[in-house]
């Protein structure tokens, strides 16, 4: 109901705005390469998000991770940068620096958004943790 009344413009402008938080709040502590660790942050996160997606309705991993288990480790390799890579230039596509730079946040936004996202992160992987647990238990 809630993303019913946002339109697709709307979304993205909140995504945009979501990762031009994330990015500031790497700009402004001297970090290398900020918009390479913003794409890192945001590619792990949605990564997480669908690895939990999974879990909750009992999908197959082979839906959210297209490599195999059995093969090789080479192609468990190969595969998983293909994957992620793919992601990660769609990410490049879709936000490009200079869009990432030009929205204007307040410093205070992004002191929230840098004490905000460790306990973010901690909290997709405690949660993805909770999941397996549980999985495994069910089976």
């Amino acid at each position: 109901m809630l993303l019913t009344q946002y339109s697709n413009g709307d979304i993205m402008r909140f995504f945009s705005y979501l990762i031009a938080i994330i990015y500031r709040a790497y700009d402004d502590r001297g970090v290398d390469i900020p918009y390479f660790r913003t794409c890192l942050t945001v590619v792990l996160s949605l990564f997480l998000h669908a690895v939990q997606i999974g879990l909750v309705f009992d999908l197959p991993s082979s839906y959210i991770m297209p490599w195999d288990s059995t093969s090789s480790r080479r192609n468990q390799w190969l595969w998983g940068f293909v994957y992620f890579g793919v992601l990660i230039l769609l990410f490049f596509v879709i936000f490009k620096k200079s869009k990432i730079e030009n929205i204007e946040i307040s410093d205070g936004v992004v002191d929230r958004g840098r004490k905000i996202l460790p306990f973010y992160l901690f909290f997709n992987v405690l949660i993805l943790v909770m999941l397996l647990i549980r999985k495994k238990v069910a089976s």
